[in-house]
Protein backbone atom coordinates (compact mmCIF):
# COMPACT_ATOMS: atom_id res chain seq x y z
CA UNK A 1 0.00 0.00 0.00
CA UNK A 2 1.27 3.46 -0.85
CA UNK A 3 0.95 6.50 1.41
CA UNK A 4 2.50 9.95 1.22
CA UNK A 5 6.02 9.88 2.63
CA UNK A 6 5.31 13.11 4.50
CA UNK A 7 2.98 11.14 6.78
CA UNK A 8 5.93 8.96 7.85
CA UNK A 9 8.86 11.43 7.94
CA UNK A 10 10.54 10.33 11.18
CA UNK A 11 10.29 6.59 10.57
CA UNK A 12 11.44 6.96 6.95
CA UNK A 13 14.43 9.03 8.06
CA UNK A 14 15.43 6.41 10.62
CA UNK A 15 15.17 3.57 8.08
CA UNK A 16 17.03 5.62 5.49
CA UNK A 17 19.92 6.49 7.82
CA UNK A 18 20.36 2.77 8.59
CA UNK A 19 21.22 2.25 4.91
CA UNK A 20 24.11 4.73 4.86
CA UNK A 21 27.00 2.38 5.61
CA UNK A 22 25.30 -0.86 4.63
CA UNK A 23 27.14 -2.33 1.59
CA UNK A 24 23.80 -3.60 0.24
CA UNK A 25 22.87 0.02 -0.52
CA UNK A 26 26.17 1.01 -2.19
CA UNK A 27 24.43 1.39 -5.56
CA UNK A 28 21.79 3.66 -4.08
CA UNK A 29 24.05 6.10 -2.23
CA UNK A 30 26.62 6.62 -4.97
CA UNK A 31 29.74 7.11 -2.87
CA UNK A 32 30.65 7.98 0.69
CA UNK A 33 28.67 11.18 1.08
CA UNK A 34 25.51 10.60 3.07
CA UNK A 35 22.66 13.03 3.46
CA UNK A 36 19.16 13.02 4.87
CA UNK A 37 16.19 12.62 2.60
CA UNK A 38 14.35 15.84 2.01
CA UNK A 39 10.73 14.86 2.48
CA UNK A 40 8.39 17.29 0.74
CA UNK A 41 4.95 18.21 1.99
CA UNK A 42 3.54 18.68 -1.52
CA UNK A 43 3.71 16.84 -4.83
CA UNK A 44 4.29 19.77 -7.18
CA UNK A 45 7.69 18.65 -8.49
CA UNK A 46 8.47 15.52 -6.51
CA UNK A 47 6.10 12.75 -5.45
CA UNK A 48 7.37 10.69 -2.51
CA UNK A 49 5.60 7.62 -1.22
CA UNK A 50 6.10 5.12 1.57
CA UNK A 51 5.40 1.50 0.69
CA UNK A 52 3.63 -0.23 3.61
CA UNK A 53 3.10 -3.92 4.24
CA UNK A 54 -0.25 -5.35 5.40
CA UNK A 55 0.64 -4.52 9.02
CA UNK A 56 1.39 -0.88 8.23
CA UNK A 57 5.18 -1.22 8.49
CA UNK A 58 7.29 0.80 6.06
CA UNK A 59 9.07 -1.60 3.71
CA UNK A 60 10.06 0.76 0.92
CA UNK A 61 10.33 4.27 -0.43
CA UNK A 62 9.34 5.44 -3.91
CA UNK A 63 10.02 8.86 -5.40
CA UNK A 64 9.35 10.38 -8.80
CA UNK A 65 10.51 13.75 -10.10
CA UNK A 66 8.00 15.40 -12.40
CA UNK A 67 8.82 17.59 -15.36
CA UNK A 68 5.57 19.46 -15.73
CA UNK A 69 6.79 21.30 -18.83
CA UNK A 70 7.18 18.01 -20.74
CA UNK A 71 4.50 16.04 -18.90
CA UNK A 72 7.04 13.41 -17.97
CA UNK A 73 8.85 11.81 -15.06
CA UNK A 74 12.61 12.35 -15.27
CA UNK A 75 13.68 10.21 -12.32
CA UNK A 76 12.28 7.29 -10.42
CA UNK A 77 13.74 6.16 -7.09
CA UNK A 78 12.99 2.72 -5.69
CA UNK A 79 14.37 1.77 -2.27
CA UNK A 80 13.54 -1.39 -0.33
CA UNK A 81 14.19 -1.56 3.40
CA UNK A 82 13.82 -5.34 3.67
CA UNK A 83 16.59 -7.92 3.57
CA UNK A 84 14.88 -10.25 1.11
CA UNK A 85 12.97 -9.65 -2.10
CA UNK A 86 10.32 -7.04 -1.38
CA UNK A 87 7.27 -8.04 -3.40
CA UNK A 88 5.11 -5.40 -1.66
CA UNK A 89 7.27 -2.50 -2.87
CA UNK A 90 7.67 -4.08 -6.32
CA UNK A 91 3.88 -4.25 -6.65
CA UNK A 92 3.60 -0.70 -5.37
CA UNK A 93 6.11 0.38 -8.03
CA UNK A 94 3.98 -1.19 -10.76
CA UNK A 95 0.86 0.50 -9.35
CA UNK A 96 2.66 3.84 -9.23
CA UNK A 97 3.78 3.55 -12.86
CA UNK A 98 0.22 2.67 -13.88
CA UNK A 99 -1.12 5.61 -11.89
CA UNK A 100 1.37 8.01 -13.48
CA UNK A 101 0.40 6.98 -17.00
CA UNK A 102 -3.31 7.13 -16.12
CA UNK A 103 -2.84 10.67 -14.78
CA UNK A 104 -1.52 11.94 -18.10
CA UNK A 105 2.23 11.39 -17.83
CA UNK A 106 3.50 10.56 -21.33
CA UNK A 107 7.02 9.34 -20.50
CA UNK A 108 9.00 7.92 -17.57
CA UNK A 109 12.79 7.87 -17.68
CA UNK A 110 15.26 6.86 -15.00
CA UNK A 111 18.79 5.61 -14.56
CA UNK A 112 20.38 2.80 -12.61
CA UNK A 113 23.99 2.01 -11.83
CA UNK A 114 25.32 -1.02 -13.68
CA UNK A 115 26.43 -3.84 -11.40
CA UNK A 116 23.50 -3.34 -9.05
CA UNK A 117 22.04 -6.79 -8.31
CA UNK A 118 18.54 -5.41 -9.06
CA UNK A 119 19.49 -4.55 -12.68
CA UNK A 120 18.14 -7.78 -14.23
CA UNK A 121 14.81 -7.04 -12.53
CA UNK A 122 14.78 -3.48 -13.92
CA UNK A 123 15.53 -4.89 -17.38
CA UNK A 124 12.59 -7.32 -17.13
CA UNK A 125 10.16 -4.75 -15.75
CA UNK A 126 11.01 -2.13 -18.36
CA UNK A 127 10.74 -4.67 -21.19
CA UNK A 128 7.44 -5.96 -19.81
CA UNK A 129 6.09 -2.40 -19.71
CA UNK A 130 7.03 -1.75 -23.35
CA UNK A 131 10.06 0.37 -22.45
CA UNK A 132 13.65 0.25 -23.57
CA UNK A 133 17.22 1.03 -22.60
CA UNK A 134 17.86 4.48 -24.02
CA UNK A 135 21.57 4.64 -23.27
CA UNK A 136 24.54 3.64 -21.18
CA UNK A 137 26.93 6.25 -19.84
CA UNK A 138 30.38 4.68 -19.50
CA UNK A 139 32.25 5.08 -16.19
CA UNK A 140 29.76 7.70 -15.03
CA UNK A 141 29.95 7.45 -11.24
CA UNK A 142 32.40 6.24 -8.61
CA UNK A 143 30.92 4.22 -5.76
CA UNK A 144 32.22 3.35 -2.31
CA UNK A 145 34.17 0.46 -3.87
CA UNK A 146 36.44 3.02 -5.58
CA UNK A 147 35.42 1.84 -9.06
CA UNK A 148 33.74 3.94 -11.73
CA UNK A 149 30.48 2.33 -12.80
CA UNK A 150 28.38 2.73 -15.93
CA UNK A 151 24.85 4.09 -15.67
CA UNK A 152 22.04 2.58 -17.73
CA UNK A 153 19.13 4.83 -18.66
CA UNK A 154 15.63 3.49 -19.26
CA UNK A 155 12.55 5.07 -20.78
CA UNK A 156 8.94 4.01 -21.03
CA UNK A 157 6.44 5.91 -23.17
CA UNK A 158 2.73 5.79 -22.41
CA UNK A 159 1.88 4.68 -25.95
CA UNK A 160 4.24 1.68 -25.63
CA UNK A 161 3.00 0.95 -22.12
CA UNK A 162 -0.60 0.92 -23.37
CA UNK A 163 0.36 -1.57 -26.09
CA UNK A 164 2.18 -3.86 -23.66
CA UNK A 165 -1.13 -4.99 -22.09
CA UNK A 166 0.37 -5.13 -18.61
CA UNK A 167 -1.63 -6.87 -15.96
CA UNK A 168 -1.01 -5.37 -12.55
CA UNK A 169 -0.20 -7.69 -9.65
CA UNK A 170 -2.89 -7.90 -7.01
Amino acid sequence: MLELASLHKEKLMTLYRKTWRNPKYMYFHCGNIFYDLEIYDDTRDVEQLASLDKDGNIVGFLCVKHRRDTNSVCDLVFLSFTESVNIVTARDLMKLINSLFNSGIRKISFGAICGNPIMPTYDKIVKRLGGRVSGIQKEEIMLADGIYHDVKTYEIFKCDYDCSKVKLPR
